[in-house]
């Protein structure tokens, strides 16, 4: 594994956690805080998947 992918890894379990949490605590705030970390960590893929 590459330190990228790596790196793109631990970005995806930042943003799972808290979305996941949220979604079964009922708290929206942070399934959305969770879902945007995630939805950062596929554009960052992206731009090093087009390099």
């Amino acid at each position: 594994m590459t330190l990228k992918k790596a790196k793109d890894a631990a970005r995806d379990a930042i943003g799972n956690v808290p979305q996941r949490v949220g979604k079964v605590a009922g708290d929206e705030k942070l399934r959305a805080e969770g879902k945007a970390q995630e939805d950062k960590s596929d554009e960052q893929q992206t731009e090093d998947d087009e390099k």
